[in-house]
């Protein structure tokens, strides 16, 4: 007796996706991934879109490294987050063990295990270089794609978003290139590709010449001030085999490393007298302990919460009876604090209304501020290399090389009239300023490239 097979029935398409519960035709799958399924989905571009496997190719050849070394080419270092390729040295070529694979123009390169954080680059000059196994190569359809077009996108927040999903692992989740040819991008025609490219790269290019000039104005910056201080510290030289000095050069200590260079002799050679801050500027500690605080709570600036430029940017509110052990002293508005621990980080700030009466570590020393002294001039002075090289002199300690209290009040500081020290400051200001907006501005070109880009491209806004 026959049985009628019932049809299998038709899923409409305008009822795939509902409020609570969104269907998936069987043939769309590709993957067993429901995650990369509705990633897929999230494309929404205005121009035609297709599978990367359409225009990226697999290649890849083999190279021997007796090829490698007779040619003298390189070995890849690291590809970074800013899609960048970094090479080796040549002599590391001759240590190297690993399979090795050859680079060619007109390939898109990419590190396994940070492709999805825009570890992604494309060759484009004419040279060859090789590869481990870790940087997986495709050829480009150069017919159909640009290789700069395709680096943007393959570096877009889109394609991270994906790519992140289909990392494969654990403690070292890794993308293969059949993850990245599955994936789907807008592709317009060669025409628009070129136009989106250079429209990123004209506020890209302009972002750069201003954070260039910003670097600039901070040199400036500090060679005006040791000059107008009369301070000149030569560059380190590193020589090989024996070097010979005057006995009467070494009088600081017995150290080659500064045999020459000596910072308290250059320091004896300034414009103005120089003095220990112990002499001039009041150190203070005001001791806090929670077990006589009153209120639940506090706020806290522990040496992470300064930054060498924006000074402090944070205080974090804490649970009195959780206060950490290093929580011992309060700080007031117009303290100049220094953080004490790799003292060569520039940890220093000045201290702002905003963190008036805060806690802060025991690992900052505190100068209270006065009519008498500046200690804005202090705090521009301590940054310069003058600073550092003292700090350098005096810390201790090999995994946290700190500098201790009683050493840093001998640190020595070239101490113009006040009325002088006070223009030094103004000067500096109006010259940080420009340098200030210049990084500011370099900022919001950086991400408006990238907004435009996503925007057009996938409607990402």
């Amino acid at each position: 007796m026959s049985q009628t097979i019932a049809p299998i029935p038709q899923v409409p398409a305008n009822i795939l996706s509902t409020e609570f519960l969104r269907l998936v035709r069987f043939r769309d799958f590709e993957r067993w991934d429901v995650k990369r399924f509705f990633q897929k989905n999230e494309l929404h571009s205005t121009f035609p879109t297709v599978e990367l496997s359409e225009i990226l190719y697999n290649d890849r050849e083999e190279i021997e490294k007796t090829e490698v070394l007779e040619k003298g080419m390189l070995i890849i270092k690291k590809i970074n987050f800013g899609g960048e390729l970094f090479l080796r040295d040549f002599d590391d070529v001759k240590t190297y063990k690993g399979k090795l694979f050859r680079i060619r123009p007109n390939q898109i390169i990419f590190s396994k295990i940070n492709a999805r954080h825009g570890c992604i680059h494309f060759h484009r000059k004419d040279f060859e270089f090789a590869v481990s196994s870790e940087y997986p190569s495709l050829s480009i359809r150069t017919d159909r794609v640009l290789g700069d077009y395709l680096q943007l996108v393959l570096r877009s927040e889109y394609v991270k978003m994906i790519l992140k999903g289909d990392a494969k692992g654990h403690s070292k989740a890794r993308v293969t290139s059949e993850n990245l040819l599955a994936i789907q991008i807008p592709l317009p025609d060669l025409e628009t590709q070129a136009r989106i490219v250079k429209s990123y790269h004209d506020q890209i290019n302009e972002a750069n010449s201003l954070s260039i000039s910003a670097e600039g104005k901070a040199k400036e910056i500090e060679a005006y001030l040791m000059d107008t201080l009369g301070i000149t510290i030569r560059e380190t030289v590193k020589k090989k085999g024996f070097w010979l000095t005057r006995f009467r050069e070494m009088e600081s200590r017995w150290d080659v490393i500064d045999i020459g260079n000596d910072i308290f002799s250059i320091l004896g050679k300034a414009k103005y007298k120089t003095e220990r801050l112990e002499n001039i500027y009041r150190f203070i500690s005001r001791s806090w302990k929670k077990d006589k605080h009153i209120n639940p709570t506090f706020q806290y600036v522990e040496i992470g919460s300064v930054d060498e430029v924006e000074g402090i940017t944070e205080a974090t509110k804490t649970k009195t009876n959780e206060a950490p052990s290093r929580a011992t002293q309060l700080i007031n508005k117009g303290d100049l604090i220094l953080g004490t621990t790799r003292p060569y980080l520039k940890k220093f700030a000045i201290v702002s209304e905003q963190f008036e009466g805060c806690v802060c570590s025991s690992g900052f020393q505190v100068i209270e501020s006065s009519d008498l002294y500046s200690l804005d001039f202090l705090l521009e002075y301590l940054k310069t290399s003058a600073g550092v090289k003292q700090f350098e002199f005096f810390m201790t300690g090999a995994l946290y090389p700190a500098i201790t209290a009683q050493d840093l009040k001998k640190v020595e500081i070239p101490l113009p009239p006040l009325t002088t020290q006070k223009e030094i400051v103004d000067h500096i200001k109006t010259a940080r300023k420009v340098a200030d907006q210049a990084k500011k501005r370099a900022e919001e070109l950086r991400e408006n490239a990238k907004r435009e880009f996503e925007a057009e491209l996938f409607g990402i806004s």
